[in-house]
Order: structure tokens, then C-alpha cells, then sequence
């Protein structure tokens, strides 16, 4: 502002973008509680909390600008929901009015409704019986004509292409079954020896297993005999020629009686018991073949006799079912006209009683209505008026809002009048139209909210507070850090947020206690708990346990419905945060803007923290405030 200069920066650029003070830097470089550092601040004016400052960079304007498109669309939404609601209610107001004025005979109307409703009612039901007994017709009429030629047809391909498939590969597996060598015909003696050992005096029962279901399975091949006993499965595999006659066994020469007892022995082998074995897999790839090409070879004559039948008896009715069918839809489109006709005049018939039984009270209402309504008239006016000049003046009122967000919080109440006239005169010069009475919480923060807070704390008006809660509440990039030497702020904003948590800084489990509350504000509610959250205990990893019981001490269990989830650090002692990983991955606050972040919780475990957490550090120390430069990524707000 004019009459002043900026202060001499007395730390170096470099220190920027560090965690804290480079070794070796004194402490006369840096800007003591109360110090001149602001670039619009005179020497021996108090500015309230500096913290060293510099001139904001580009980043900063591009924060500005996004915060004030933020705001923009919140107050601009509010504005011109209030607006169309003003302008509904002068709607609502001439509907009324003519509705008295011209009157009603709601009874005739009635008489002559239900007149209508009981003749639709009647067409509907004659309809639907015509309707039904034709579908009913011509279902029947499909499924003996078309369904079943369909169903026959897909049973025929399904057998021609199995046919196929299985005469394919045991023409393929035949071959492979010529070449058994030695070593194979070696394996084969000692897997029928185990499997189907000699008849002896001392031989018990055959234990039936899948390999001795494949020996039997050759001898169905071979025509051994319908039932092969012991002894001639053990003289059919146990032939030298065995393996060149199952190559060249006939398919067509099989019998019913082999084929039904094939597909017995079939369903009730386990073919993984042949992967390991050489032999075993060579022979089951040429007689479960065998067993489908026979199986199939014998319901295609049948089934193509079936479809040949089928096929006939459809091109003689298919016309007949055609013509049902374009009946039958017909019939459905008229039903429909039908159903919708009737629909509306029962929607009519419902309005008409409806109007009827509550025509005298709702009469009785809408003169009370318009009697009342106006004399509001001139205030609905002068109000669209003002909403009116407000939403022309939204984005200078925005532009003063965000800059007092990002540049306020740290100054005292004289120094923030000065800036802000300042940045007045800036929106003027650029031809930007602002509220000339604009207040930062008269405009964002409604009044009974700032009044019940400073009622609870038996404290009277104070504009610097007000304001404070203000900027606190409005911090977008960075989380608010309160200086509070007189000790209100936790209170104040428990005030305002019942069901936060006030958490103090330096006590032994303090990051245990922080992680449970952000753990606590993202559990979904317990739906049979009456709103509560379900609590903390479902964490697995090495600090599960300490989240638990932080979480009971903080009585996590009673649950957290409010949104925001607030948390309170007090007693916040800026060089201890370094050390609090939970903390660190929090900062900075634009990060949770992007939908969240993932916070690591150790080890391998991670939990989701959802955008709606609000942090606000409480602190009473000023010293740290202007030593230690990680205050630049908190939002720093004079609190006095």
C-alpha cells in the first residue's frame, strides 16, 4: 500500500524447498514472532506471525487462481439456486392465483371420469382373455412344430460332429498304436499283472480300477465277449499281436451289447491315471475313440430319420404358424393401445379424486398463500436485486476470498484491513467489479454459526477471531496451523465440530493415536449400529495392535458420522513433526485433491484416506513458527 516499502529478505534462497534450517545458518538469518517480513509492511508495523516469507512465486498464483475457480462454483451455485428459487416461488404464486380466480366443478368431473375408467377397465380384460387364449394357441402350435424340428436339428449336428471328431483322431491314433515297441509291451505285462493278476487258489477279488476298466474296454474292442472275465482280458493283452489288432479293430462291427457296456466302463475311468504311463495313454487314445465313433454310428440313422420327419411336418404348417404368430402380435399391439388408454384415465380418475376430497382445505391453504405471499412480493424483489449484483460481483468477491485464504492467516487484524484495501484498489484498477461492503465472514461463514461458537466459549464478538476461523476453515493447499497462545482454539473448534478429535502432540503413543483417528474417519458405518463406524480392529501388520488401542482410547467405538473427519493436533511443535511419518504423507494438502492418498501403515499394509479428513494443528510455542521453515507448508493463522 502506499507509504510502504518492502522489508530487507534476510534468508537465503536457497533454504527454500528444505525441511528446516541449513547447518551453519545463524539464527540472526532468519525472522523472529512480530518481525517485518512482509513485502507491504513498513518497518515498526505489527504484522502478526511472520514466518519468513518471500515474495510468492508463480506456483502461487496458479493456487489462487485455481482456489478462486473453486470458490466460484460454490458461492456462484449457491447464488443462482437461491435466485431460481425466488423466482419459483413468483411462479407458484401466479399459479395459485389463477387457479382461484377461474374455479372448478371437480364433482361433474369425477362422475364422468369414473364413467370412462370402469368402460377401459372392461375393454382391458376382455382384451387380455383374447390375447392369452391366442398365445396359448400358438405356443403349443411352435413347440410341436418349430421347437421340436430345431432341437432335432442341433442333436444332429452335435452327433455328425462328434462322429467326425472321433473317426479323425483314431485314424491319428492308430498309427501311433503300430509302432509299441519292446519297452512298451514290457510295461503293459507288468501293469496287467498288477492290475488283473493270474486266477489262483489264493486270488482275491479284482479291484476295480481305471486301468483294469481300459484293459476291458480292448477286449469290448476286439469282440472278446460282451462281459470279458479275467483269464480273457489277461490272453487278449497279453497277445503279441495285441497292439496291430486294436489298431485295426472295426467300429462297425461293434455290437449293442459291447456298446453298452463300453459306455459303462467309460463314464467310470479317470483318464489322468494314463498320463504317466506311455502304453496306457497309446491304447486309451485308440479305444475311447473306438467307443464314440461306434457310440455315434448308431443313433445317426435315427436321428436324421427324426429330422427328415420334422423337416416335413414344418414346411406343411409352417404357414399356419406364421399366420398365428402376426395374429398374435397384432393382437398385443392392440392390448397395449388398450392398457394405455386405461392407464390415463386412471391417472386422470386419481387426480379428479384426489382434488375432490382435499378441494376445500387445499382452497383454504392457497388463499392463505396468496394473502401472505403478497406482501413478500417487494422482498422477493429487493432480494433478486441484491442476488443479482452479487453474482455479478462473484469473481472479484472470489479473488479477494482466496487471496485472503492463501496471504491472511499469519498477519494481524490491522495488517489484513490494509491488505485487503490494497487488493481492492488492484481489482479496480483492472476493471474486476467487487462488493464494495465485501467481508470475508459475513460472506462465507454464516453468522449464527461464528455466534454459537464464541457463545459456548463464554467469549464476546471479536473480529480478528471470527476472521481467524474464517481463513482456518478456507485453507485449501495447505492444513491450517493455528498460533494460540491464549489456549481457545481446540475448544472453539471442537464447538464447531462435535464429533471431533482432539489429539495432543508429545505424548509416547501420539502417532498411534493420529493413525487410529485418519483410520477411524474412512471405516465405512456399521448399518446395524445405529450411524456408528465399525472400528479398527480388521488392520493386520506390526502396528495393528497399537492402531487398535489408540483407537479405544479415543473411543473410536462410539463411531464418527460427521464429514468432514476432523482432527485437532494440539500442543503441535513444528521440529517433532520430521519424525511423524503419518504426518509427513499428509503434507502437502493438495495431494488430497486428487482423490486421496494411500498411507503407508509399515511393513507392507496400506489404508486409503479419503479427501473428506481436515487436519488443524493448534499451536502455543511462537518460537518454532519463525526457526523452522516447515511452517511454509502450513496454512499459518494468527489465532489472538
Amino acid at each position: 500500500p502506499p507509504g510502504y516499502s518492502p522489508a530487507p529478505q534476510r534468508i537465503a534462497q536457497e533454504l527454500f524447498g528444505r525441511h528446516g534450517p541449513a547447518s551453519g545458518v545463524s539464527e540472526t538469518a532468519l525472522p523472529r514472532l512480530g518481525a517485518c517480513t512482509s513485502p507491504w509492511a513498513g518497518e515498526g508495523v505489527s504484522t502478526g506471525i511472520a514466518c519468513g516469507r518471500l515474495a510468492q512465486p508463480v506456483g502461487d498464483v496458479v493456487d489462487l487462481l485455481q482456489l478462486t475457480q473453486s470458490l466460484c462454483k460454490v458461492k456462484g451455485s449457491k447464488l443462482a439456486e437461491r435466485f431460481d428459487v425466488i423466482q419459483d416461488a413468483h411462479a407458484l404464486l401466479d399459479s395459485v392465483h389463477v387457479s382461484l380466480v377461474v374455479g372448478d366443478n371437480g364433482e361433474a368431473r369425477l362422475a364422468e371420469v369414473t364413467e370412462r375408467w370402469q368402460a377401459a377397465s372392461k375393454e382391458v380384460a376382455d382384451k387380455e382373455q383374447v390375447v392369452n387364449e391366442q398365445l396359448g394357441a400358438l405356443n403349443a402350435l411352435t413347440k410341436e412344430v418349430i421347437s421340436s424340428w430345431e432341437d432335432a436339428q442341433l442333436e444332429l449336428e452335435a452327433a455328425e460332429a462328434l462322429h467326425a471328431q472321433a473317426a479323425k483322431e483314431l485314424e491319428t491314433n492308430r498309427l501311433q498304436l503300430i509302432n509299441f515297441s519292446k519297452n512298451d509291451q514290457q510295461e503293459l505285462r507288468s501293469l496287467l499283472k498288477l492290475h488283473c493278476p493270474p486266477q489262483g487258489a489264493d486270488s482275491a477279488e479284482l479291484v476295480r480300477t481305471s486301468v483294469l476298466a481300459l484293459f476291458e474296454l480292448c477286449c469290448l474292442s476286439l469282440r472278446v465277449s460282451a462281459r470279458p472275465t479275467r483269464e480273457e482280458i489277461r490272453t487278449a493283452m497279453s497277445d503279441q499281436l495285441f497292439n496291430t489288432k486294436l489298431a485295426a479293430v472295426d467300429t462297425e462291427a461293434l455290437g449293442s451289447d459291447h456298446i453298452e457296456r463300453m459306455e459303462e466302463l467309460v463314464q467310470a475311468i479317470d483318464r489322468s491315471e494314463f498320463l504317466e504311463s506311455r502304453p496306457l495313454s497309446m491304447i486309451a487314445a485308440v479305444v475311447l475313440p473306438v467307443y464314440m465313433v461306434a457310440s455315434t454310428l448308431g443313433k445317426l440313422p435315427q436321428l436324421k430319420a427324426k429330422c427328415e420327419r420334422l423337416t416335413e411336418q414344418k414346411a406343411a404348417r409352417g404357414k399356419e404358424v406364421d399366420e398365428m404368430q402376426d395374429e398374435a402380435a397384432k393382437l398385443e399391439e392392440e392390448l397395449d393401445i388398450v392398457r394405455n388408454k386405461a392407464a390415463e384415465v386412471q391417472h386422470e380418475l386419481e387426480q379428479e379424486q384426489e382434488w375432490v376430497t382435499r378441494a376445500g382445505e387445499r382452497r383454504e391453504r392457497a388463499m392463505n398463500f396468496v394473502a401472505n405471499a403478497a406482501g413478500e412480493k417487494k422482498r422477493w424483489e429487493a432480494e433478486l436485486e441484491v442476488l443479482g449484483e452479487q453474482l455479478s460481483c462473484l469473481v472479484g468477491d472470489c479473488i479477494l476470498s482466496a487471496a485472503s485464504a492463501m496471504y491472511l492467516g499469519s498477519y494481524s487484524q490491522e495488517h489484513r484491513k490494509q491488505l485487503i484495501a490494497h487488493w481492492r484498489d488492484i481489482l479496480s484498477f483492472a476493471s474486476i467489479k467487487h462488493s464494495w461492503d465485501w467481508d470475508l465472514c459475513s460472506y462465507w461463514v454464516p453468522a449464527k454459526s461464528v455466534t454459537a461458537g464464541m457463545q459456548n466459549m463464554d467469549c464476546s464478538h471479536d473480529e480478528h477471531l471470527a476472521e481467524s476461523v474464517a481463513l482456518a476453515m478456507m485453507q485449501s493447499s495447505t492444513w491450517p496451523l493455528l498460533y494460540d497462545p491464549d489456549g481457545i482454539a481446540g475448544e472453539f473448534f471442537a464447538s464447531l465440530f462435535p464429533r471431533a478429535q482432539r489429539i495432543p502432540m508429545g505424548s509416547s503413543d501420539f502417532q498411534e493415536k493420529l493413525l487410529a483417528a485418519v483410520i477411524e474417519g474412512q471405516l465405512p458405518q456399521d448399518p446395524e449400529g445405529g450411524g456408528k463406524r465399525l472400528s479398527a480392529g480388521h488392520l493386520t501388520g506390526p502396528q495393528a495392535a497399537a492402531v487398535a488401542a489408540a483407537a479405544q482410547q479415543l473411543g473410536a467405538s462410539s463411531g464418527i458420522a460427521s464429514q468432514p473427519n476432523v482432527i485437532i493436533v494440539e500442543n503441535t511443535y513444528l521440529p517433532a513433526m520430521r519424525d511423524l511419518d503419518v504426518i509427513m504423507e499428509l503434507l502437502p494438502r493438495r495431494t488430497m485433491h486428487e482423490g486421496g492418498v494411500m498411507l503407508s501403515l509399515g511393513s507392507e499394509d496400506m489404508v486409503f484416506v479419503a479427501p473428506s479428513l481436515m487436519l488443524v494443528f493448534v499451536t502455543k510455542m511462537a518460537e518454532p513458527l519463525a526457526k523452522d521453515l516447515l511452517a511454509l507448508k502450513l496454512g499459518l493463522v494468527d489465532f489472538r
